[in-house]
Protein backbone atom coordinates (compact mmCIF):
# COMPACT_ATOMS: atom_id res chain seq x y z
CA UNK A 1 0.00 0.00 0.00
CA UNK A 2 1.30 3.38 -0.96
CA UNK A 3 2.12 5.50 2.08
CA UNK A 4 1.07 2.92 4.69
CA UNK A 5 4.29 3.08 6.66
CA UNK A 6 2.48 2.51 9.97
CA UNK A 7 1.78 -1.09 8.93
CA UNK A 8 5.24 -2.26 10.03
CA UNK A 9 4.61 -1.42 13.68
CA UNK A 10 1.03 -2.73 13.59
CA UNK A 11 2.05 -6.10 12.15
CA UNK A 12 4.98 -6.32 14.58
CA UNK A 13 2.59 -5.74 17.49
CA UNK A 14 0.19 -8.52 16.52
CA UNK A 15 2.93 -11.01 15.61
CA UNK A 16 5.28 -10.41 18.53
CA UNK A 17 4.87 -14.01 19.76
CA UNK A 18 5.66 -15.51 16.34
CA UNK A 19 9.19 -16.28 15.29
CA UNK A 20 9.09 -15.43 11.61
CA UNK A 21 11.20 -13.53 9.14
CA UNK A 22 8.93 -10.94 7.52
CA UNK A 23 8.95 -7.44 6.15
CA UNK A 24 6.58 -5.16 4.32
CA UNK A 25 7.81 -3.95 0.96
CA UNK A 26 6.65 -0.37 0.48
CA UNK A 27 8.19 0.30 -2.94
CA UNK A 28 6.13 -2.01 -5.16
CA UNK A 29 2.80 -0.17 -5.44
CA UNK A 30 3.41 0.93 -9.08
CA UNK A 31 2.04 4.40 -8.39
CA UNK A 32 -0.78 3.55 -6.00
CA UNK A 33 -4.11 1.75 -5.85
CA UNK A 34 -5.34 0.66 -9.29
CA UNK A 35 -2.47 2.51 -10.99
CA UNK A 36 -0.60 0.56 -13.63
CA UNK A 37 2.94 1.33 -14.68
CA UNK A 38 4.08 0.35 -18.18
CA UNK A 39 6.41 -2.25 -16.63
CA UNK A 40 3.54 -3.81 -14.64
CA UNK A 41 1.35 -3.96 -17.73
CA UNK A 42 4.11 -5.64 -19.74
CA UNK A 43 4.77 -8.14 -16.93
CA UNK A 44 1.11 -9.11 -16.54
CA UNK A 45 0.60 -9.65 -20.27
CA UNK A 46 3.82 -11.67 -20.61
CA UNK A 47 3.04 -13.77 -17.52
CA UNK A 48 -0.47 -14.56 -18.75
CA UNK A 49 0.79 -15.48 -22.21
CA UNK A 50 3.51 -17.74 -20.81
CA UNK A 51 1.59 -19.43 -17.98
CA UNK A 52 -2.09 -19.03 -18.97
CA UNK A 53 -2.77 -17.70 -15.46
CA UNK A 54 -4.80 -14.48 -15.35
CA UNK A 55 -3.60 -11.70 -13.07
CA UNK A 56 -5.26 -8.49 -11.98
CA UNK A 57 -3.32 -5.21 -11.98
CA UNK A 58 -4.72 -4.06 -8.63
CA UNK A 59 -3.52 -6.76 -6.20
CA UNK A 60 -2.11 -10.08 -7.34
CA UNK A 61 -0.37 -8.76 -10.44
CA UNK A 62 1.50 -6.17 -8.39
CA UNK A 63 2.46 -8.71 -5.72
CA UNK A 64 3.79 -11.21 -8.27
CA UNK A 65 5.56 -8.42 -10.16
CA UNK A 66 7.31 -7.49 -6.89
CA UNK A 67 8.42 -11.11 -6.41
CA UNK A 68 9.73 -11.12 -9.98
CA UNK A 69 11.62 -7.85 -9.46
CA UNK A 70 13.20 -9.09 -6.23
CA UNK A 71 14.35 -12.29 -7.93
CA UNK A 72 15.73 -10.52 -11.01
CA UNK A 73 17.56 -7.93 -8.90
CA UNK A 74 19.23 -10.66 -6.84
CA UNK A 75 17.71 -9.42 -3.58
CA UNK A 76 15.97 -12.77 -3.29
CA UNK A 77 17.79 -16.00 -4.11
CA UNK A 78 16.07 -17.87 -6.95
CA UNK A 79 17.39 -21.13 -5.47
CA UNK A 80 15.33 -20.64 -2.31
CA UNK A 81 11.72 -21.81 -2.37
CA UNK A 82 9.02 -19.15 -2.44
CA UNK A 83 5.34 -19.80 -1.82
CA UNK A 84 3.09 -17.37 -3.65
CA UNK A 85 -0.62 -17.88 -3.17
CA UNK A 86 -2.85 -16.60 -5.96
CA UNK A 87 -6.09 -16.09 -4.05
CA UNK A 88 -8.17 -15.02 -7.00
CA UNK A 89 -8.91 -11.35 -6.83
CA UNK A 90 -9.65 -11.24 -10.52
CA UNK A 91 -12.41 -8.69 -9.97
CA UNK A 92 -9.56 -6.17 -10.16
CA UNK A 93 -9.36 -6.86 -13.91
CA UNK A 94 -12.65 -5.05 -14.54
CA UNK A 95 -12.16 -1.64 -16.03
CA UNK A 96 -8.86 -2.46 -17.74
CA UNK A 97 -9.69 -2.84 -21.44
CA UNK A 98 -6.18 -4.09 -22.23
CA UNK A 99 -6.97 -7.25 -20.24
CA UNK A 100 -9.99 -8.20 -22.34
Amino acid sequence: LKGAFDLDSKVAAITSDISANWRILHDHHCGGYARVSPALREFILAFQQTHQIPLDPVYTGKALFAVHQLLVSGEWNPEQPIAFVHTGGLQGRRGFAWLS
